[in-house]
């Protein structure tokens, strides 16, 4: 099953595959409505996610079947920009140093290296010097 963009250059990925063809029953939609909308909305009304795969169906109705949401856990919980990686330059707090790290302490993982399982996706050529 090919993923959404293409490996080698990143563009969207339009080929045809039999995983690609997704049948939205009544029950797919129920599932649809437990995640996306408030209790008790009925199926037919459920907001449609953006699927490219059959295989997704079967990651969200596991989701769908966990009883906690994160909506259950408000006020026990917060999300923090942590570092702002331009601004954070621009006051001295980070250095943009673009080079493969000596060791895994010297490794700073950022948003491009979280792709599919693989940590290297994003990775730039050594002697990157394009922002």
């Amino acid at each position: 099953m090919p993923g959404i963009k293409d490996e080698d250059s990143a563009e969207w990925d339009f080929s045809g595959h039999q995983s690609r063809i997704i049948e939205v029953t009544d029950s797919v939609l129920e599932i649809f409505a437990k995640l996306y909308d408030e209790p008790g909305t009925p199926a037919l009304q459920a907001r449609l996610p953006a699927l490219h795969s059959q295989e997704l169906l079967g990651v969200l109705e596991k989701f769908a079947a966990y009883p906690k949401r994160l909506g259950d856990l408000t006020g026990e919980y917060f999300s923090l920009e942590m570092w702002h990686e331009t601004m954070a330059q621009k006051e001295g707090a980070i250095q943009r140093d673009t080079r493969f790290p000596a060791t895994a302490a010297e490794w700073v993982l950022s948003g491009p290296h979280f792709f599919v399982g693989n940590p290297f996706f994003q990775t730039p050529r050594e002697g990157c010097s394009t922002p």
